[in-house]
């Protein structure tokens, strides 16, 4: 992730995004699967990663969750970790079945 970030910043990309994981919930091909607690940790030192090497300007998107049903435990294994909800600037979900889930309560809960 940092020598992506590096890269880019050579390059004169102004990187202000990064989604570490996708479809965390989902599983292969499109990114790993693991538990929340798992994709908590995993937010936590991309976090502390980040900022040891001067990037803490940049916003994480979290989640990035391929089913609507799983969202809200995602969601819920970041919000008691100040270290992740500082640099989270945006939530991302998709589902492939063609649900759509209201994630405003949790967001609040």
């Amino acid at each position: 992730m940092n020598n992506l970030i590096a890269a880019g910043r050579r390059q004169g990309v102004a990187l202000q995004w990064f989604s570490p994981l996708n479809e965390i919930d989902y599983g292969s091909p499109e990114g790993p699967k693991i538990t929340p607690g798992e994709y908590a940790e995993v937010m936590e030192q991309s976090v502390v990663r980040l900022q040891a090497n001067s990037y803490g300007d940049i916003g994480l998107i979290g989640l990035e969750t391929a089913s609507g049903s799983t969202t809200d435990a995602y969601l819920h294994a970041l919000k008691n970790k100040p270290t992740i909800t500082q640099m989270l600037k945006a939530i991302a979900m998709h589902d492939y079945a063609g649900q759509s889930s209201d994630i405003r309560p949790a967001l609040t809960a």
